[in-house]
């Protein structure tokens, strides 16, 4: 997990007097996958902890959890805008959006 991302996530500068932090990702069947994604989440909270907030990592089936598939559809939507410059699904959603920022805009690697 890129620090940064996770810094911009978890900060709770959004929001005064934030006191939990939840982070919930998609169950992985492979438990050296999910081990391996909870162990960096788990390092950025070291990493990145602000003093007085509470952190819980909770891994569901996406399926079966309405805000993992918001999600999905708003990153989905949000990647279509950067990479194709399609706007029909963000202009959708863009007015629920507190902040955007380039992850990758510094890097040169790509990611599929």
């Amino acid at each position: 997990m890129d620090a940064r991302l996770f810094h911009e996530a978890a900060s709770g500068r959004g929001e005064a007097g934030t006191k939990n932090v939840v982070a919930i990702t998609g169950s992985t069947p492979i438990k050296k996958k999910r081990n391996a994604i909870e162990k960096e989440i788990k390092g950025a909270v070291g990493r990145h902890q602000i003093p007085g907030i509470q952190y819980r990592l909770i891994h569901h089936e996406s399926r079966s959890h309405f805000g993992l598939q918001i999600a999905d559809y708003c990153c989905w939507a949000i990647q279509r805008k950067w990479e194709k410059g399609q706007l029909a699904w963000y202009d959708r959603i863009k007015i629920a959006i507190r902040h955007e920022f380039e992850v990758f805009q510094h890097g040169t690697e790509y990611f599929y």
